[in-house]
């Protein structure tokens, strides 16, 4: 086994001795053909010999240069085009939307529905809304006493009136309460009763109290200005129920 070390020892030390004295050298080859480049610097055009100098180059101002402008011409397809003109021609579709006045009822609400469906209208809908109902109360006002309030109650009594009570508290204490009415109509009616007593009383008075109340509204929309005819005595007006224009939710 030491034997073939040395051995190969031997054979790469004489392969190293080969390479290094007898090997022939390597020609190296210059990429331009054997033609070594020469630095000869810049030269002036002032120095060049006459006729080799180049042409002069004409300037132009800022000014006077213009964009490039691709040559390509930019068209719009004929079927935009009418399709352009299609939209242009039409007029828009105006939709008018409208709401009742207050109803008291659904009752009231259907009703109202099934006569619109009668005059054209064959689509609508009903909405409730939260809103202050006016009322008015008739009374007798506010006795110093609340002596003096059973002695009015004894009074009515006596002229056969009923439906009336004396408040006992708040700022209306010692009041004699004659009713409260939903329309001022009959708030009158009723005082015409009690003033037709002739009875030892102080004059009643009307107050406008207002509470709180369910509503109910009807709408519809229209796609066009072209109304039922027989809508029409329905519409801005104050009779009731009337429909007024609305804005489309």
């Amino acid at each position: 086994m030491r034997g073939f070390f040395f051995l190969l020892l031997l054979t790469n030390v004489l392969f190293m001795g080969w390479k290094v004295w007898l090997a022939p050298e390597s020609e190296e080859h210059f990429p331009y053909g054997g033609t070594l480049p020469v630095n000869q610097g810049l030269q002036l055009l002032s120095e060049l010999d006459e006729g080799k100098a180049p042409p002069h180059r004409k300037l132009i101002s800022v000014e006077q240069k213009k964009p490039l402008v691709p040559a390509v011409e930019l068209t719009t397809p004929k079927q935009s085009e009418d399709v352009n003109m299609a939209a242009s021609d039409t007029p828009p579709t105006s939709v008018i939307c409208y709401q009742s006045s207050l109803l008291a009822t659904v009752s009231d609400a259907k009703s109202l529905q099934q006569l619109l469906a009668k005059r054209g209208i064959k689509q609508s809908k009903r909405e409730t809304v939260e809103t202050n109902k006016a009322n008015y109360w008739l009374m007798l006002k506010p006795y110093k006493s609340r002596a003096k309030a059973n002695e009015a109650g004894e009074i009515l009594k006596k002229k056969r009136v009923k439906d009336f009570f004396i408040v006992r508290s708040g700022s209306y204490e010692n009041a004699v309460s004659l009713g409260v009415f939903s329309t001022h109509e009959r708030a009158e009616q009723r005082y015409k009763e009690i003033v037709s007593l002739k009875a030892r009383l102080r004059k009643p008075v009307i107050e406008a109290i207002e509470l709180p109340a369910k509503r109910m509204l009807v709408k519809f929309r229209l796609d066009n200005e072209n109304l039922p005819k027989g809508l029409l005595p329905m519409l801005d007006t104050s009779k009731q129920p009337h429909f007024t224009k609305t804005s489309c939710n």
